[in-house]
Order: C-alpha cells, then sequence, then structure tokens
C-alpha cells in the first residue's frame, strides 16, 4: 500500500527504498496476521501471564513484614 502511494506521487524511488518499503510492507501484513491469529486463538497471552503469576504466588506466599513489598513508606 505504501509503495502505491509512493508511486502515485510520482516520486523517483531507487532500489534500496524500493526494497525497505517492501520490507516495511511484509512487517505489517505480519503484525496484521498475528493479531488476527492471537484474537481466534486462546488461550491469550495474558491468560497465560496470570496463570503463571497465579502458580508462582501458590507456591511463593508473601509474608507480612519481610520487606518484599517497597511500596509500604
Amino acid at each position: 500500500m505504501f509503495t502505491l502511494l509512493v508511486f502515485a506521487t510520482g516520486a523517483t524511488v531507487t532500489p534500496l527504498i524500493r526494497l525497505m518499503l517492501a520490507g516495511f510492507e511484509c512487517l505489517t501484513v505480519g503484525a496484521i496476521a498475528l493479531r488476527i491469529i492471537d484474537a481466534i486463538r486462546r488461550p491469550r497471552l495474558a491468560d497465560l501471564a496470570a496463570q503463571r503469576r497465579e502458580r508462582w504466588e501458590a507456591v511463593h506466599p508473601h509474608l507480612p513484614g519481610d520487606g518484599a513489598d517497597p511500596d509500604d513508606d
């Protein structure tokens, strides 16, 4: 799409810039494909992170007064 816009303006494009535009378009299409796959696929990465955090907290309980929470001023 970006390449079409550049060519529509009538600008002259060197082969290196054309290659850079093609690479950027490939990355853009890849990012869109990953978003679609992530929306379809389950479980989501946020859910996996929450499960991992819950398992870690179950194994490593937070003891009150151990100084692990630096926000207690």
